[in-house]
């Protein structure tokens, strides 16, 4: 079932009728920027519902409108989160509030911090909270405790976050130091997840709660010394927004603080908050009774004649990075994601380990993010090589799977402190703050090296079953003939078959791969109807389509390394189960190859990717990688 939402005015009323029943319900506006949101969603609602028809669908809310308005609103409001979002705030609990409130709390009766998440979704805040504040809280004061409260107006998130289950990609967004005791591998039906640990889940309690239309009093005169209510006031009225904040403030303890989202502003707006930090504010009064009794302090030292000592806050000096990786693209996206007005300075930069080395004997950096695959020296051998030196701490930054035993778990027993999977122009926001905060964490508290339990549950071997079904199709101009021979020598004899492309006339393609192949004892085959496992062969671009579409592919993985062609577009229009890489070519990439964007799977440098369509071929199917 699929309608032209543009053509049809049926379904664009019906859109403006589920957004209109969700505004009515929790206030959230839909409007023209998440019209393809939701038309695609009530399609698939339609189709869940089995029903085809438009008439059939406005029957069926007619008469089921209260039991239909909740699935909209589960359907239609957002979820997306992700653990350890917007980093900033993170920060300021561990560096500003809590030394402050543990001293205040060991000198006085209130020994459990109180803490609400409204608008938490699927309970990514909420334990992400829980993981840190057991840190700082219970693990360095067991006579100090804690406990959250979350909310949310869509009751299958709210159940969701109870249940507290996620994928192990989710909860790896956590520094290493908060999740090897928050988290565990699941066991029966949920083996291939993590469960939230019982001490945590224990300290975090969840209901359904509307901000727009429902009263405090379901909180049983519960006070809160910090609120959270992030990235949702973004989709409210601005008369909607002072009311929740009115109705909010009523829940906080005197002095107690209010988090909104990044993004959101209270300004221009009538509320009784003044600002303390980046999007952290504090109730009027008490801010501005404590600059009266500022002043009046001051005053009094005036009259006592002692001469007021100015001084001149200290610069804080950014955190100097060094980026170690022979991608183009990610060593531009470090430098926007590392910036020096969110306090760091990517510092040098180096495309592979023994450039890397050369720059730590000269230069001083807090921090190294790391790739595993490059040239001349890759990560894993930096790590061996520089291990028992006085290095600086290592962030491992790469596109090869946390789970993969060989590499990832490889270079954490080797020294580094934490592990991120490289960031795309897809994830930028979510990775930025993994990398953030991963770095910030690190610092802070001196992360040592450790390899969690929950990643040596995870671990594995990535191994290709069923070879002869599976290929990796290389498309090739005639000035790569270093990617070629970089390729060529990592194929085994178990390997699926691997097929060099080049769009050439046939005089060229035959001394490119002659003199490649006497220049490095290597073997390529020149055409065959059959690709048979261990074997390399090089097609011309004119012939590739019809080999292409006799092979018995189950899987195949594109690896793109020149601009756009029509003959290229042919080929990879002929196979469903296409898993594309795109050459990473720079920030530039993206527009050589638009038209195949919304396919790629990752955007990396050659070095990359044989580990990578390794990973690719080893799944039995998309969804399984997904997950």
């Amino acid at each position: 079932m699929s309608f032209d939402v543009v053509a049809d005015p049926d379904f664009v009323k019906l859109v403006s009728l589920a957004s209109g029943i969700v505004e009515k319900s929790t206030g959230v506006i839909l409007g023209e920027k998440q019209f393809s949101m939701v038309s695609s969603r009530l399609q698939s609602r339609m189709l869940k519902l089995g029903l085809q028809q438009l008439r059939d669908y406005l029957a069926y809310l007619k008469s089921n409108l209260q039991s239909e308005t909740e699935a909209l609103v589960g359907l239609l409001t957002t979820h997306h989160t992700y653990f350890f979002r917007e980093s900033v705030h993170f920060d300021y609990l561990v560096k500003s509030f809590l030394p402050q409130w543990i001293q205040a709390a060991k000198n006085s009766n209130q020994k459990k911090l109180k803490v609400l998440s409204a608008a938490c979704s699927r309970g990514h805040e909420v334990y992400s909270l829980a993981m840190l504040l057991d840190y700082h809280i219970c693990k360095k004061h067991p006579d100090l405790d804690y406990e959250i409260v979350g909310t949310d107006v869509d009751s299958e998130s709210v159940e969701v976050a109870k249940n507290a289950v996620y994928t192990y990609k989710e909860v790896s967004q956590a520094p290493g130091i908060y999740l090897n005791d928050s988290c565990s591998r699941g066991t029966g039906e949920i083996q291939n997840y993590v469960k939230i640990k019982k001490h945590i889940r224990d300290k975090c309690q969840f209901f359904t709660f509307n901000l727009v239309t429902e009263n405090i009093s379901k909180f049983n005169n519960k006070k809160f010394d910090l609120l959270f209510c992030r990235n949702v006031f973004i989709y409210f009225k601005p008369h909607d927004v002072e009311a929740i904040t009115e109705k909010l403030n009523q829940l906080l303890v005197p002095k107690g603080l209010f988090f909104i989202g990044i993004a959101e502003s209270l300004s221009g707006l009538k509320t009784n908050f003044n600002s303390l930090g980046p999007s952290v504010f504090i109730d009027k009064k008490y801010s501005e009774s404590e600059h009266e009794a500022s002043n009046k302090k001051e005053t009094a030292l005036e009259k006592t004649s002692v001469a007021k000592k100015v001084e001149t806050p200290k610069e804080v000096k950014p955190i100097r990075v060094l980026c170690v990786d022979d991608s183009p693209s990610i060593l531009a996206l470090l430098k926007k994601i590392l910036s020096k007005n969110e306090g760091f300075e990517v510092a040098a930069t180096a495309s592979n380990g023994r450039e890397a080395i050369d720059l730590i004997k000269r230069e001083k950096f807090d921090i190294i993010t790391l790739d595993i695959h490059m040239p001349v020296m890759d990560g894993v051998e930096f790590l061996k090589q520089t291990q028992n030196q006085n290095r600086p701490p290592v962030i491992m930054l790469s596109s090869v799977n946390r789970e993969n035993a060989d590499l990832a778990i490889s270079s954490l027993q080797l020294g580094a402190v934490d592990y991120i999977e490289k960031p795309s122009l897809s994830n930028l926001t979510e990775s930025a703050d993994e990398i953030k905060t991963k770095i910030k964490t690190c610092l802070l508290l001196n992360t040592k090296p450790v390899v969690s339990d929950l990643d040596k549950n995870f671990k594995r071997n990535f191994v290709i079953q069923n070879p002869a079904s599976k290929s990796r199709w290389v498309f090739v101009t005639i000035r790569d003939s270093k990617k070629i021979i970089h390729l060529a020598k990592q194929q085994k004899d178990s390997d699926p078959a691997m097929v060099f492309v080049l769009d050439s006339n046939e005089a060229v393609g035959n001394a490119l791969i002659g003199k490649v192949c006497a220049d490095e004892n290597l073997k390529i085959e020149k055409g065959s109807d059959n690709l048979e496992v261990g074997k390399i062969y090089f097609y011309l671009l004119d012939n590739a389509k019809s080999i292409f579409e006799k092979q018995d592919i189950n899987s195949v993985c594109a690896f793109l390394s020149f601009g756009n062609s029509r003959k290229l577009e042919a080929i990879l229009n002929t196979h469903s189960k296409l898993y594309i890489v795109l050459d990473d070519l720079g920030p530039n990439s993206k527009d050589i190859f638009k038209q195949w964007q919304h396919q790629a799977l990752y955007s990396l440098p050659i070095t990359s990717f044989y580990s990578i369509s390794e990973e690719i071929l080893s799944e039995k199917t998309e969804a399984q990688r997904a997950s």
